[in-house]
């Protein structure tokens, strides 16, 4: 199974936890920024998916980045929110992801996005 999610829904890992007092207590908590865009994420996911059976046992997991600019960046910084987004919709939970590839995939000003590929281990 082929999903695709534009940049604009993309947030990098390190963006993930913002500090936060809580009961006089400092936390960590998922940032606004890395909440909206799991979000979104998951609605483009849900649309995508069609309702189709979530996938079982171990899986496989192929990203294609293809970046808006030439500006420097690790593909695999995304696997977090895109991980977590696919959970509940895709798969059950992601400890189902046994091998995953991140790919630089090349510039796409048009059209920057990442191309999820999902698929059974066995």
């Amino acid at each position: 199974m082929k999903l695709i999610l534009p940049w604009i829904c993309c947030v990098r890992d390190n963006r993930h936890f913002i500090p936060k007092l809580i009961q006089r207590k400092a936390r960590l908590v998922s940032s606004p920024e890395y909440r909206e865009k799991k979000e979104r994420a998951e609605t483009l996911f849900t649309a995508q998916w069609h309702g189709n059976p979530k996938l079982r046992g171990d899986l496989r997991l192929h990203a294609r980045c293809f970046f808006p600019d030439l500006r420097k960046r690790d593909a695999g910084n995304y696997r977090k929110m895109i991980g977590d987004a696919l959970s509940g919709i895709a798969y059950t939970d992601d400890s189902q992801l046994v091998s995953e590839t991140w790919e630089r995939a090349g510039i796409d000003r048009e059209n920057p996005r990442i191309e999820i590929t999902l698929e059974s281990a066995a």
